[in-house]
């Protein structure tokens, strides 16, 4: 049985091979050509004999067009969206024949946390605001974070969003973003793979109103996005008859591909000083990390809340229990409820510690970028929040202890949240490390929170997971299956 790296774009013995051609190839789905919020979109790829595929340049590329209906008279209003498109996925999955190799789900929460960290303002305001909707001021001096395009100025009622043409990653999959290091064997597979791309039901977790002058303004039901002339970009490495059949030659009957996938589940988490919650489906037989956020259980248009929204309740200390037995013998966090934001430095350095698994989803180099903005009209400090002064935004004023508001940043993304991590690779014999087995195991996530912070909203804890798993294929048969 070969095994294949990650980090292997091909056999070493297949580095002499010299392909005969290497296309971008357009996909269209098969199940229509245009997509609303509940949707989804297809892609069917078949098998190619002579062909593999080079998924880390893969891009998903369409025309984006806002249809805003007013809510309240005739007023006119600016209509915003999320800071990217990838707030519209609430799922991806990838089958080949009847297997399923990769699920992601909650899919726009778990870009929102993870970009948020692992991305910069320089890095989204240059690419990001040509291919994505990425826009806002992060390029200035004073930097902020950045906001989603302007798609509508008119004064008319309803207004007429502008339409976009966008290309974006599918940043969080290991097998059509950019952390695929691999070689896809479509030429090996029998069955086709096909790649359902779910478009959440809520128009509301990707846009976002307001008025002229800065403030809330709640669109109309009705109003609604579609998604059209959309394809899947792919990179497609064509070889001879003569060539591929070296390459087969070379190939066990079974081959193992080692990958890292992203797990998410969620649980409601209380506003109690001692908050535990114990987190279901996390029976993975190699997680390198988790990362935690809050997000709120529902929005409407017109608030302040968005789906890139992580408001704490004034956690200042946070730790696992695999078991019962704590992950860490010293809690992550070192302050207590009056000063929450003393804890902050123990949070950040947790989370730098995951850099190494999570930068290449986003085909970065950056170690940490919580974005930077001003707290007050010439004080600027890092925006890492963990309290929520501003229902929505958690964006508090400067005061004596951190923890009284008063006026939020007005934008859309909010420039702060509050995020935290935990490395769970161990030191195996020879120094390698390796993720820890939680099957079957009880995982139960811990917080100290100031339960004094409240607001009328409920929340929930997303866990966010780092997974290794392997992926067997059977050339004999054409198959591809995961191994969690």
């Amino acid at each position: 049985m070969a095994e294949v790296q990650n980090t292997t774009q091909y056999l070493p013995e297949l580095s002499h091979i010299i392909p005969e051609s290497v296309d971008l190839v357009k996909v269209n789905p098969n199940n229509g050509t245009t997509f609303s919020p509940g949707s989804f979109v297809e892609f069917r790829l078949n098998p190619n004999s002579g062909a593999v595929l080079d998924n880390s340049k893969c891009k998903l590329s369409c025309k984006f067009q806002a249809t805003a209906v007013a809510g309240v008279g005739a007023e006119a209003y600016n209509l915003f969206s999320s800071p990217s498109l990838q707030s519209a996925i609430e799922r991806i999955t990838i089958t080949v024949g009847q297997n399923v190799i990769e699920d992601i789900t909650n899919y726009n929460r778990c870009y929102s946390a993870l970009s948020r960290v692992y991305t910069s303002d320089f890095q989204t305001e240059s690419a990001g605001s040509l291919f994505d909707l990425y826009s806002g001021s992060g390029l200035q001096n004073e930097r902020t974070a950045s906001t989603g395009k302007l798609l509508n100025t008119a004064s008319a009622s309803p207004p007429v969003a502008n339409a976009f043409e966008l290309s974006i990653p599918l940043s969080l999959s290991s097998f059509f973003g950019p952390s695929s290091k691999f070689a896809f064997p479509i030429h090996a597979i029998k069955e086709p793979c096909f790649v359902r791309i779910f478009l959440s039901p809520s128009v509301n977790e990707l846009l976002y109103s307001k008025k002229a002058d800065g403030s809330i303004y709640a669109f109309g039901a009705g109003t609604t996005y579609t998604l059209s002339e959309v394809s899947l970009d792919v990179c497609q490495i064509n070889y001879d008859f003569e060539n591929m059949r070296k390459i087969k030659s070379l190939m066990e009957e079974e081959t193992v591909y080692c990958v890292k996938q992203i797990q998410s589940t969620t649980a409601n988490i209380d506003y109690s000083a001692q908050a535990r919650v114990i987190l279901p489906n996390m029976s993975y037989s190699c997680v390198n990390n988790i990362i935690f956020h809050y997000y709120y259980n529902s929005f409407s248009a017109g608030s302040d809340i968005t789906i890139g929204a992580s408001p704490g309740c004034g956690v200042f200390r946070n730790n696992l229990f695999i078991n019962g037995v704590s992950l860490n013998s010293i809690q992550t966090g070192t302050n207590n409820s009056q000063n929450p934001y003393n804890s902050n430095s123990s949070f950040g350095a947790s989370l730098i510690k995951l850099n190494r698994d999570m930068n290449m989803l986003f085909d970065t180099s950056t170690q940490l970028s919580i974005p930077v903005g001003a707290l007050a009209s010439t004080t600027i400090k890092p925006n890492y929040n963990n309290v929520n002064g501003v229902v929505g935004l958690g964006i508090p004023s400067v005061a004596t202890n951190g923890i009284n508001a008063s006026t939020p940043i007005a934008s859309p993304e909010p420039t702060g949240g509050f995020i935290s991590g935990f490395d769970l690779k161990q030191a195996l014999d020879g120094g390698d490390l390796k993720g820890m087995n939680l099957m079957g195991k009880q995982v139960v996530y811990s917080a100290d929170q100031n339960n004094t912070i409240v607001d009328s909203v409920l929340r929930t804890v997303q866990a966010v997971a780092n997974v290794s798993v392997k992926v067997y294929l059977n050339v004999k048969d054409g198959t591809m299956r995961v191994q969690y």
